[in-house]
């Protein structure tokens, strides 16, 4: 699924990963997602959030507060999205495909975050003010 994602998307989802295992969930979400986005650090995404004027530190801080530790045993292997980051990833996709990118960059995953209303992650984008309309402008 994600060899059409660049080496820094792919970053991110490594990053993703190694949040879920942080936090012993059964899946990858929206949150560890992001978290991986900002981890990256050095992605289009990350510079869209900077040029936004977000504090990253912030955001990870706020996003952080959310998450909670899952008891239970320590899960291996790479933890499968859930259904709602399932969705963010298609999003991705389907965001590089509109602009005929061949490939998903980290500024595709950022949109497909923020399109996924409903979660953590777009709400806080939101309160900072970054919208789908605002990143596509700094792309183009």
């Amino acid at each position: 699924m994600f060899e059409q994602f660049t080496d820094k998307a792919k970053k991110v989802m490594l990053l993703a990963n190694i949040q879920a295992h942080k936090y012993n969930y059964e899946f990858l979400t929206p949150e560890c997602l992001f978290l991986g986005l900002l981890g990256e650090g050095y992605g289009i995404g990350v510079k869209i959030l900077w040029k936004l004027g977000i504090d990253l530190q912030q955001a990870q801080f706020e996003i952080e507060k959310q998450m909670q530790t899952e008891p239970g045993i320590l899960r291996a292997n790479q933890p499968p999205p859930d259904p709602v980051t399932k969705r963010i990833i298609e999003s991705a996709i389907a965001e590089a495909r509109a602009v005929k990118h061949n490939d998903v960059g980290t500024e595709h995953l950022l949109l497909g975050l923020i399109l996924a209303k409903d979660t953590v992650p777009a709400q806080l984008l939101e309160f900072f003010g970054v919208t789908a309309e605002k990143v596509r402008e700094l792309l183009h």
